[in-house]
């Protein structure tokens, strides 16, 4: 029996999962894509273009039509969906269906509570949540890993959705969604961040425009590279503090504007413990890096 699957929030990240469920492998395992929606026609209009999919503004109609539903949309409406979708659908009727309908959000720091109104009415309600980041849709879901939660049947339907896209599912429960979140934060977001200060400072000598993080890019990606080369991040770490250059960072501090010093101060004093844990600073060199830091 073929699975249809629906996508609701045809945005960056709903858009990349359509992109990935329009596979030959995926209609090979038996689902098929039967459309999505997002908040404007316009918006439906041009989706449906690049998309190659059917995309249009009405989530009760599409979820009368699919078996899975993917809720792509931002952490802060979920509920909302959850609610008005229980409320067209009303609640499950074994004696219409074999099988409830399965709800999956895409949120990596949302539990199950945004879906509450579905599981109260019968329905399969998990997560499916890319450790990935989508600053425009495309299918970059080979490889990655996928944090799944749920139900049985939503985590067994998430898993296999996962592996087929060539993701590899783990469990995150419901009460931890938000720790995994914050770590996925430090390793995109916040990279992002410290990139921005770095161009900032960089665009004295280089220009702005561009010019400052074309200059960056390289060291960015070479560390990256370096990451991919080693077992576990602290492996990768090179600089200062890792050779116990104090008066280094001595001279950092004093040359970094005011606004800045807290946050090199903050990441300092955790790189010193990664040196230490590297075996690359003993604990004197370590102790006199620390009180620059306060």
């Amino acid at each position: 029996m073929i699975k249809k699957i629906g996508v609701i929030g045809a945005g960056r990240a709903g858009a990349s999962f359509v992109l990935a469920f329009g596979t030959s492998k995926i209609r090979d395992a038996g689902f098929h894509l039967c459309g999505a929606t997002t908040k404007t026609g316009v918006h439906a209009m041009e989706a449906s273009h690049y998309l190659g999919v059917t995309v249009h503004t009405d989530n009760q109609k599409l979820a009368s039509e699919a078996d899975i539903l993917l809720i792509a949309v931002p952490d802060r409406k979920i509920l909302e969906i959850a609610e008005s979708l229980r409320e067209s659908l009303g609640e499950y009727d074994p004696s219409v269906a074999a099988t409830p309908k399965t709800f999956l959000h895409v949120s990596g720091a949302v539990g199950m509570d945004s879906l509450r109104p579905l599981v109260d009415g019968g329905y399969s309600c998990g997560s499916l949540h890319p450790l990935q980041s989508f600053p425009t849709p495309k299918n970059r879901f080979s490889g990655i890993y996928m944090a799944v939660d749920g139900d049985a049947q939503a985590v067994q339907i998430g898993k296999s959705l996962s592996g087929l896209i060539g993701a590899t599912p783990f469990h995150v429960p419901a009460e931890e969604r938000q720790l995994y979140h914050a770590a996925a934060c430090f390793c995109s977001n916040y990279v992002v961040t410290a990139v921005n200060i770095a161009e900032e400072l960089l665009a004295r000598w280089v220009g702005k425009d561009g010019n400052a993080l074309s200059a960056l890019m390289p060291l960015l990606m070479g560390t990256a590279d370096n990451l991919t080369q080693t077992r576990t991040a602290r492996e990768a770490l090179t600089g200062p503090i890792s050779r116990g250059d104090t008066e280094t960072i001595r001279g950092h501090l004093q040359v970094l504007p005011e606004e800045l010093k807290q946050v090199y101060c903050v990441l300092g004093a955790e790189t010193i413990k990664i040196a230490i844990d590297n075996g690359t600073i003993d604990e004197e060199i370590a102790k006199t890096m620390s009180a620059l830091f306060k």
